[in-house]
């Protein structure tokens, strides 16, 4: 406790102020923009007029990745082409990125942008080490647009700011899948064969395990990898979050999900699936090794739920042994028939406090990416150079011609 309070305190004490980052002498790299490559983009940055720098002055950003080339990829050098700022990412291995920090906080010398958990980020506020994103809202105009214009945003100056009444996250926002984690899916093909449909409702799902379960009787028709967590998965379609306190938001009160009726329901309906072998059996203790095996057997599990993206994952597992396998997206469970929504607000980077022609080019980068055209450029590339659009839009790679690539390898890409 002793180390730790010294570590605490050592941190407190660090006056970083104009010894962060690039300091005041920021380096240039002389013109890094492309005029004809900002024009040929076509990339929409939101009231942001490119290039945001003529000289290529230096913007470091940390970020935690395993991939060491980061710096070399498509992505970085057109962000450099496009906004004339020499972006240079500060690579940290997840493994020990945490402990980097550290040592970049002891040793007062920040990168530009960076991650800090909650405390150290007040900590580094206190001492003046920080940039307050209000003190340039006129020249964010995507920030300003999403948190300051809009009335249906999450009132982050309010939530967030720090004890000296100001805010000094750059938060993001809209980047997220409506639908991401703990959506359920069903295998299409198995459905379809069998004349089966889409439930809609806890009794229309019940019915549709207990004919899976008739035609393939040593089948477990639905197989769970989140052991108990499943209730929780699951819950919202009941209208509540199993573990939780929540807050109602029609009735204005705060509740516990776990002593309310609707929860007692929600078991008597699980136990109800586990006592007639609709669900796993061994659901409580199934490791995503047995999971995964059960989800890509042949005839073994044909509805479950997890992250969207296991979707093509299983298909590019099962293309050999079971070349027609397709795991679709599928209605929730329970009687509410609500689902899992992710957050759209995303988690705060911080932009050290140098010098203030420097922290405005550094948040600028930021709006620039929190752009419509950020967004693309760092989710999918520029079309024409990296995809094209069919004729319903949906994004065709131009590297993958032949199959739609799984998000690893755009991540390579």
């Amino acid at each position: 406790m002793k180390r730790l309070n010294a570590v605490i305190a050592a941190v407190i004490v660090i006056s970083l102020l104009a010894g962060c980052g690039s300091g005041s002498g920021i380096p240039k790299a002389g013109k890094l923009y492309d005029d004809e490559v900002i024009k040929s983009s076509g990339l929409d940055f939101g009231g942001l007029e490119m290039p945001l720098s003529k000289d290529g002055e230096r913007v470091t950003w940390a970020v935690n990745s395993d991939v060491t080339d980061l710096n070399d990829s498509y992505v970085v050098k057109k962000l450099r082409e496009i906004t004339g700022i020499d972006v240079r990412l500060d690579i940290m291995p997840p493994s020990n990125a945490a402990e980097k920090v550290k040592v970049l906080v002891a040793s007062k010398n920040l990168d530009d942008i960076m991650c800090f958990d909650s405390s150290m980020a007040v900590d580094l506020a206190k001492q003046g080490a920080l940039a307050a994103v209000e003190d340039y809202l006129d020249d964010l105009p995507n920030f300003k647009s999403i948190f300051v214009d809009r009335e249906d945003t999450p009132r982050i100056f309010k939530s967030y700011k720090m004890p000296d009444g100001k805010l000094y996250g750059f938060y993001g926002y809209d980047w997220s899948r409506e639908v991401n984690t703990g959506a359920m899916m069903y295998r299409k093909d198995i459905f379809d064969k069998n004349g089966l449909t889409m439930w809609n409702s806890p009794e229309t799902f019940y019915q549709t395990l207990k004919k899976l379960k008739e035609i393939y009787p040593d089948s477990i028709p639905f197989a769970v990898k989140t052991q108990e967590n499943v209730l929780k998965n699951i819950g919202v379609s009941w209208g509540i979050k199993p573990f939780e306190v929540y807050y109602d938001n029609d009735e204005k009160i705060w509740k516990f999900s776990d002593v309310q009726d609707v929860y007692r329901e929600e078991l008597d309906y699980v136990k109800k699936l586990y006592d007639e072998g609709l669900l796993d059996q061994e659901f409580t203790t199934r490791t995503q090794a047995d999971w995964t095996s059960l989800m890509t057997g042949k005839n073994k599990s044909f509805v479950t739920l997890d992250w969207i993206g296991r979707m093509d994952m299983f298909k590019s597992q099962t293309t050999d042994e079971i070349p027609e396998y397709d795991l679709r997206f599928a209605n929730p469970i329970g009687p509410t028939q609500q689902m899992n929504e992710l957050t759209q607000l995303c988690w705060p980077r911080y932009v050290a406090k140098t010098n203030p022609e420097h922290e405005k080019l550094a948040f600028q980068l930021l709006d620039a990416i929190l752009s419509a055209g950020g967004k693309q450029l760092i989710t999918m590339g520029v079309e024409g150079e990296t995809f094209t659009l069919d004729e319903n839009g949906m994004a065709k790679y131009i590297d993958f011609p032949e199959v739609m690539p799984q998000m690893n390898e755009l991540t390579e890409k």
